[in-house]
């Protein structure tokens, strides 16, 4: 399943053709962080406007769509959130006071947790995560307060006490430790692990990152890996604080980790790079998907490591994950004058793509995303440099289109659409394409390019 900016969804599952459904969305709001529930089957993005979006991951169906409210007010800006373990119910906090839990279903709020008893000057909670049972509720604060909420009571359960005031970017609970470990990624670019029941700091982390951005909790809870946008990523021993070894040397640009609960596979995706799949074991990438061209942002995995969604530069991105699969060997090349294409899974040549999957006559390969300067035709599962016939380059999205999305403009010349019309022609907002004369009684705006 992908998603465009402006709502257009591809389905493909296994054994089925390929299908596709539209969604009215605005173009503006580009999703920007995204969750997933535990069985894989629901998909949450939450906007620029604040707004969030709620998708069925196996059909494409926008369930939902809807502001976050208190007492008449809406948020206008979303600090964090999570998903309940059942995935019926969201867990967001922002610029309304308060923790709030919304019902997926009714589209309403289930229940507020008041933070109004809190500390007075313990900032807005900017970080969020459940523990495995999706019972305890952590949170962190811009001012780097951290507490835990049982959500069946509905009422704070501890609070840690912390000498410093710099802010908690980010958490994340350890499951199979026994003291309740939850390790928090701080302003100040150290990794606090903290005893849940005791309200001890165990260690501090002090890895020397301009940012520490990520981390992963290894299965067992002895280690953390770490990753930044301007650093390698690293592994670190949580009961002595001090580094064990370099995973990944050659990557930058790191800005979201997991790991598999099993602790043999480490997915990695940022900023310029991939998205890539990493065996802990070997020490080495066994798939690679996308370019760096194209930013994985953020990652959401399921439970059973079976689904993962992503927030791109192209939009979202959902994906089942075959661990069999491996990376296209770039230096692998095929009969393109027999059609025949490098299959990532099989290891050999093949007419036919695997279900999800593009033939890109460029490199011979069957990619899910097309090479630079090319565009997909789903409808025929190819990548071709120029669109032909009736289809039209979208250059937001790589993809050739039978018409060309909203605030976007004909371009008949190079038969694309384009955002803004080339100097010397306006968008007629009539035929939806780029003229050199706006008709009476419009008139040409020169400032927009549009009559």
């Amino acid at each position: 399943l992908t998603v465009d900016e402006n709502g257009k969804i591809q389905v493909t599952q296994l054994g089925e053709t390929p299908k596709v459904a539209n969604i009215s969305r605005d173009a503006n709001s580009k999703p920007r962080r995204i969750a997933l529930s535990a069985d894989g089957s629901t998909i949450v993005t939450a906007n620029t406007n604040a707004v969030f979006q709620i998708f069925n991951a196996e059909s494409g169906e926008l369930l939902k769509t809807f502001p976050i409210k208190h007492d008449g007010k809406s948020m206008t800006e979303i600090y964090a959130y999570t998903l309940s373990k059942s995935g019926n119910e969201l867990i967001v906090t922002g610029d309304i006071p308060g923790i709030h839990v919304w019902d997926f279903i009714s589209a309403s709020e289930s229940y507020v947790l008041n933070t109004s008893n809190e500390k007075e000057g313990d900032g807005s909670i900017i970080s969020l995560t459940l523990d495995s049972n999706g019972e305890i509720l952590a949170t962190g604060t811009s001012e780097g307060a951290i507490a835990t909420w049982n959500l069946s009571k509905q009422a704070t359960e501890h609070k840690m006490e912390r000498e410093s005031k710099s802010g908690i970017r980010y958490l994340q609970f350890s499951p199979l430790r026994t003291d309740d470990l939850l390790l928090a990624i701080t302003e100040d670019n150290t990794v606090e692990a903290w005893a849940i029941e005791k309200r001890s700091l165990l260690i501090t982390i002090e890895p020397k990152y301009s940012r520490v951005e990520a981390m992963a909790v290894t299965h067992d809870g002895s280690s953390v890996i770490l990753s930044g946008p301007y650093d390698p990523t690293t592994m670190w021993s949580i009961d002595t604080g001090e580094y064990l070894k370099t995973v990944d040397k050659h990557k930058r640009g790191i800005t979201s980790l997991h790991l598999t609960s099993d602790g043999t596979k480490l997915i990695m995706s940022g900023t310029n790079t991939e998205l890539t799949f990493f065996d802990m074991e070997t020490s080495s990438p066994v798939r690679q998907i996308g370019d760096k061209q194209m930013s994985f942002t953020s990652i959401a995995v399921n439970s059973k490591d079976t689904y993962l969604a992503s927030t791109t530069t192209r939009g979202l991105v959902a994906m089942s994950l075959n661990w069999s699969a491996t990376t296209p060997d770039a230096t692998k090349k095929c009969d393109s004058t027999k059609s025949q294409f490098f299959d990532p899974y099989s290891q050999q040549c093949t007419t036919v793509c695997p279900p999800g999957f593009l033939k890109d006559p460029k490199t011979t390969q069957c990619t899910p995303f097309c090479s630079s300067n090319t565009f997909a035709i789903v409808s025929e599962g190819t990548c071709r440099s120029t669109c032909k016939g009736n289809y039209l380059g979208n250059p937001l999205n790589s993809h050739c289109v039978a018409h060309c999305p909203d605030r976007t403009w004909k371009l008949t010349s190079q038969n694309q659409c384009v955002p803004i019309c080339p100097q010397g022609t306006y968008g007629d907002g009539d035929s939806k394409q780029c003229t050199p004369t706006c008709t009476l009684p419009k008139h040409a705006d020169h400032l927009s390019r549009t009559c």
